[in-house]
């Protein structure tokens, strides 16, 4: 969701490394560790999930449709409409149906694939 964030704490007891990075909800709601990670496996991970490194809540939306996950997310919806319609139905919180919802409208109106809006998205991420 857009509260979530991977973040860098203090670690809880001495080790070779003095940080730990958390995937955080609210920046300081530690959910789970992510001890083994380096900080180069941390961005990668936000790169791939849309999920930022540090708090940055006006970001979300925008990394999560530049991300792996937002397109194999739209992909799912096509490949299975019944299974996206009955969660889509059930969703009312997060904003991914919209978001979802929204992408394929484009690529539909553009007639363009969708790896091409893809591209244009991230170009647009890296860009920001």
């Amino acid at each position: 969701g857009i509260c979530t964030s991977f973040e860098k704490y203090d670690h809880p007891y001495p080790t070779d490394t003095d940080f730990i990075y958390y995937a955080c909800k609210y920046r300081n709601e530690r959910r789970f560790a992510l001890p083994d990670l380096l900080e180069e496996d941390v961005r990668m991970l936000s790169k791939e999930f849309g999920i930022p490194f540090g708090y940055k809540s006006e970001d979300t939306n925008r990394l999560f449709k530049a991300s792996s996950a937002f397109i194999g997310l739209v992909a799912w919806s096509i490949k299975y409409p019944g299974l996206y319609a009955r969660f889509r139905h059930l969703q009312s919180y997060l904003l991914w149906a919209d978001m979802v919802d929204g992408f394929r409208k484009e690529a539909e109106a553009s007639k363009k694939s969708l790896l091409l809006i893809k591209e244009s998205l991230i170009g647009k991420a890296e860009c920001q």
